[in-house]
Formats: C-alpha cells, structure tokens, sequence
C-alpha cells in the first residue's frame, strides 16, 4: 500500500439536531467566541439566534461578526482579526456557507501570528501555537469547508481567488448538523451540492489520491446522484439533505488529502472574471475536464458514471485501514463515515466513462444550470486572463494541460 498522511478536523459530530451540542463544545475550547457568519440569511431563517442562544446559555461571551459576503476578500479578513483582537475572543466560529468558514478559520489561523493576510497567501507560515481555536459549522451542503486546512479569499488587486493553505488552519471541531441546510434555496442547493461533486470528482482522479480518500470519493458521488435532484426539488425531504451534507464532509476530506484538478484551478481565476458563486463556475467545469481526462482516468470515470447513476460497482477491498484512522473518526453521530473509512476500495465497472460527463450534464439539466460559461458572462476575450491566474489545484489533474490547451478547454465551455 502506498504512504499517504490525513490530515483531518481533530473531532466530527455528525446529525440531526446536533447543532444542540454547540454550547457545551464551545465552552471547551474558549469563553469568548467571535461567531462569524454573512449578512443576512441565517438571521432571517432564525439559525443565527438559535446558534447565538446555546453559546450564551452554556455562559459563552460572543461577538457577532456579520458580515461576510459571498465571494470575500482580503478585508473581510482583516476586519474580522480586528475585531477578535479588540474583543479579545478566544474561539472562533464559522456559522454559514464555504465563505463564512473560511474567513473564520483565517481569522483564527491569523489573529496572534500577525503580519498582513496577504502575506500567507503568498506562502508565510502559521505557527500553530499561535492559532486560536476554530469551530466550523456549515450550513450549506458543498464546500466542505468544514473538513480542509485552507480559506480561499479574493485578492481584489489581482482579481483571483487565492488560499491560505496550512494544516494548522483545520477545525478543532466540525459540528455538521444536516438540518441547518433545509433552509437554503433551491440554487444555492444546486450549486454547492455541484461545489461538492466537482471536489469528490476531482479528488478520486487527482494523482494525489489514495485509497482513503478513493472511498469516500466513491461513496460521496453516489450520494449525489442519490439525493442532490431531491433536495433540490423538496427541500425539505430530511434524508436527501441528510445524503447532501455527508457527500459535502467527504467532499472536504477529499480535496484536504487528494487536491482537486483543471476545473478548480481555472475556477480560482474564472470566479472573480464572471462574478459567479465558486460552486456554479466548477460546475460548468467539470464535464469539460472529465472529458478531457477520459484518457488519462478511464477506468475511474467508469466507477464515477456507476456510482451517479446507481448502477453496479464491482468493489473489492485494498486492505484494513485501521491503522490510520485518527480519533475523529469515532464520532458521535451517522457510523458510515467510520465504515467507509475503513474499506479502501478500488474496483471496476461496466459504464464506459464517457457516459461520466455525459451524466454530469444531464444532472446540470435537471438542476436549471447551463453548460456554457457564456451564460456566466464570460467572453472569449476573458480566456488569457483567466489561462494565466490558473491556480496550483490544476498540478494535481490525472492529464497535464498546457496553457494552449486550458484556452480551448475555456473555449469550448464558453
């Protein structure tokens, strides 16, 4: 077997109503919490005051932080470090979507070790002794920022999005309560629940991967296909926003381990160009990279054409991993994370992985998402730009592409 490592939240509650436990978590780890959270959704659905509630009945100071946006910058960090300094906050809380934790997580990462944001964009190191704790709480179903070691901001001088990577950015705790996603429209539902698929994609065709982070990939993918049209469709229906928020944790432990590929590296520069949530811009992506990869990936395009689809996997087991599992993974809440953790998986398939790309623009169909990148506002004109702010994710996909060949990738998305 190969010699990976796994870097992983150092504890998962997983479930249902387990939002319930924040408190008592919380007061763990610190007594004055910055909640860091957007402007507006989760304070009209009601979430925000419910969260705020259980960290002030466990007897938790909080400072409210509220005002991240969609797509944040430089300066949503830098307010937020601000603030928690001024304060004094000694436990950091994202509340909300991918973008909402990953300011949380720089803040926490950044707040005693000082210096610029910038500076760690560009590669200056966290020391982890001087990191304040950091809880994610999502409440979206697709970043699966809960689960990796890097923020992705917005460098607005440079127009790219560009990431804070350390594993001293990971969550002490990630609480994944299923039930905070109910409340998400149907478009923020589709997007990142494509935000999670591109990653599960990505990541089980990444040279990086192994045979942990194959199988949650395998395992996520299916749940997509599962459920991500049903949630979209109802959101109400529990168990398919149930399916949704575990796909999106796997999804996070992939990229964390894995890396991601084409679709992610163009996102980073394509996003801010066409000012479109990161989820939408990979989801358009991803089949155009899927198809260029289908020489170099076949056989795991095949299992990812079964796996949306339902149809037969032959699997077949690569040994116990056991030995490497970490602490985490005896979790309170839904077991199948353990289980599938602990059967490496590799196998074959009857689909032809063409039928791969092909079923990923027949799910785009039924989620209201358009194919083409021109529907984003991206114009052949964009192509350079966005060739030449490809980010570092792009190392990591199974077929190497030169510039000339990202620019007619871009052409033939747009």
């Amino acid at each position: 077997m190969q010699v990976f490592e796994l870097n992983l939240p150092k504890r998962i509650i997983f479930g249902r109503d387990s939002i319930r436990s924040i408190g008592a978590e919380a007061k763990k780890l610190g007594s004055k919490v910055l909640l860091v959270t957007g402007k507006k959704a989760l304070a009209s659905s009601g979430v925000l005051d419910r969260v705020r509630k259980y960290l002030e009945n466990a007897g938790l100071g909080v400072v409210l932080y509220n005002k991240v946006t969609p797509e944040p910058d430089l300066s949503a960090v830098d307010e937020g470090i601000a603030l928690a300094c001024r304060e004094g906050c000694d436990l950091i809380i994202g509340l909300g979507g991918g973008s909402s934790l990953d300011v949380a997580k720089a803040v926490a990462g950044l707040a005693k070790n000082g210096g610029k944001t910038i500076e760690y964009q560009e590669g200056r190191e966290i020391r982890p002794e001087l990191t304040l704790p950091f809880i994610a709480v999502p409440t979206t179903a697709g970043t699966g920022a809960e689960a990796a070691c890097n923020a992705v901001i917005t460098d607005p001088a440079q127009k790219v999005k560009k990431s804070i990577r350390s594993p001293a950015l990971m969550a002490v705790l990630a609480v994944v309560d299923p039930e905070l996603t109910a409340t998400a429209p149907p478009e923020v539902t589709a997007s990142a629940g494509m935000d999670a698929l591109a990653h599960l994609v990505e990541g089980y065709c990444s040279i990086k991967a192994n045979p942990v982070t194959d199988s949650l990939a395998l395992e996520g993918i299916s749940l997509v296909g599962k459920s991500l049209r049903e949630a979209y469709r109802n959101g109400g229906n529990m168990e398919a926003r149930e399916d949704m928020s575990l796909a999106a944790l796997f999804g996070g432990i992939v990229l964390a381990n894995a890396g991601l590929g084409v679709a992610h590296g163009l996102a980073a520069s394509l996003g801010p160009i066409a000012h479109a949530p990161h989820g939408l811009v990979c989801a358009v992506l991803l089949p155009y990279i899927m198809e260029f990869n289908l020489e170099a990936a076949p056989q795991k395009l095949s299992m990812i054409a079964a796996s949306l689809t339902g149809g037969d996997v032959h699997r077949f087991g690569r040994g116990d991993l056991q030995p490497y599992l970490p602490e985490s993974f005896k979790l309170s809440g839904r077991s199948l994370l353990a289980e599938t953790m602990n059967n490496a998986l590799t196998g074959t398939s009857d689909q032809e992985p063409g039928n791969a790309p092909v079923e990923v623009k027949n799910l785009l169909s039924n989620l209201g998402i358009s194919h083409h990148l021109s529907d984003l506002g991206v114009t052949p004109a964009d192509i350079s730009g966005i060739v030449k702010g490809v980010s570092s994710s792009a190392k990591y996909n199974p077929r190497q592409a030169s510039p000339e060949e990202l620019a007619r990738l871009l052409e033939e998305a747009i």
